[in-house]
């Protein structure tokens, strides 16, 4: 008679799982879509760095409760219907979601992926112990909430790994530039900033004005000053600089040169060089830069070139570490929290004859 009962309860609870997890798996899955997040940050730190502010933060935390919600859903059906129709759950829970959402995602392969890594731990929550185990506490409901999501966690983090490493190593050489871009990026103001200072220092070490005239000329004067002095020339008197006469093409020069060192006196030096310079000719040197620091670090360096060898575990390891970080933060206290506060079943009583 128990067995007949349990399916009159199946077939009223089974819409209502799939219904429930379906739609929160959709909802945290769509939620992370929105923080812009993707496969190519990995390769580029600079770029996750300018996604992270409070707006990400928020959505991230939002995403982080959703998904502990549908792993709570799913835990708590599991002790009301069998293990074939919380497959099914799972099923409609992953498959659902993937269908729906794909379009969103830019980085279509990690995401075929890792839904199906998700499917997996879904289903595998089966094995795990169930919340009848809040019979005893909610001390002990806490726990059991923690411990079967942080086995979730866990597979999602292998899942990432395989996920990152698989990728990477797909794409390999391309993946190699774009990593080599990301490290550059990370350091190339500070290096520019030594390159412009050694430009200026003498060999004290000072940072005295120790501009030739031919430095001015052909990094000032030629791509800065010239063009405008030629514009004003035409619309105020029809000729061109070449017209001038060599004397008053010196006496200008000469002019703007002094003008040019006495606004490079004491204090502010870098920073009037720069304003000075123009964005054309801080892009050429920080160009410059980039491409002797990317030599120096990739090919001399042998931390840097080890880094390329094995870019595809580095970078598995990396979003794997995301995940587990990400978990421990914001899905496992969550997942805690929420199983610990389930109504628990109640005691059943013992008639005393």
């Amino acid at each position: 008679m128990q067995g007949d009962n349990r399916m009159k309860i199946d077939k009223k609870t089974l819409p209502i799982a799939i219904l429930s997890f379906t739609t929160l798996s959709m909802l945290w899955i769509y939620l992370y879509s929105m923080t812009g997040i993707s496969f190519d940050h990995a390769f580029n730190l600079v770029s996750l760095i300018e996604l992270i502010n409070l707006k990400t933060t928020l959505i991230l935390l939002a995403t982080g409760l959703v998904l502990a919600k549908a792993i709570i859903v799913l835990n708590y059906f599991r002790t009301k219907l069998s293990k074939e129709e919380i497959l099914l759950s799972c099923l409609v829970g992953s498959i659902t979601p993937l269908i729906a959402l794909y379009p969103l995602f830019t980085d279509k392969s990690a995401f075929l992926i890792m839904m199906m890594f998700y499917l997996t731990g879904t289903t595998l929550l089966i094995h795990f112990p169930s919340s009848k185990e809040r019979k005893k506490s909610r001390l002990k409901a806490l726990k059991v909430g923690w411990d079967n999501s942080k086995k979730l966690i866990y597979l999602l983090a292998i899942g990432a790994f395989f996920t990152g490493t698989f990728l990477t190593f797909l794409t390999l050489e391309e993946r190699q530039e774009q990593f080599k871009t990301g490290i550059i990026d990370a350091t190339q103001l500070q290096v520019a900033q030594m390159n412009l200072t050694r430009m200026l220092e003498d060999e004290e070490g000072g940072l005295e004005l120790n501009l030739s005239r031919e430095w001015y000329e052909e990094n000032i004067f030629i791509p800065e000053i010239l063009p405008e002095y030629n514009r004003s020339l035409m619309e105020l008197y029809g000729v061109t600089w070449e017209d001038l006469p060599p004397e008053t093409q010196e006496q200008v020069f000469n002019e703007t040169y002094e003008t040019f060192k006495e606004s490079y006196g004491d204090g502010g030096l870098m920073e009037n060089l720069q304003s000075t310079l123009g964005e054309s000719m801080q892009e050429e040197i920080q160009e410059r830069v980039s491409e002797t620091m990317g030599e120096q670090l990739f090919e001399e360096i042998p931390m840097f070139k080890a880094m390329l060898d094995f870019l595809p575990i580095i970078i598995g390891l990396a979003i794997s570490s995301f995940v587990v970080m990400y978990g421990l933060l914001f899905v496992l206290p969550f997942c805690a929290v929420i199983n610990s506060a389930l109504p628990r079943p109640e005691k059943k009583k013992k008639n005393k004859k």
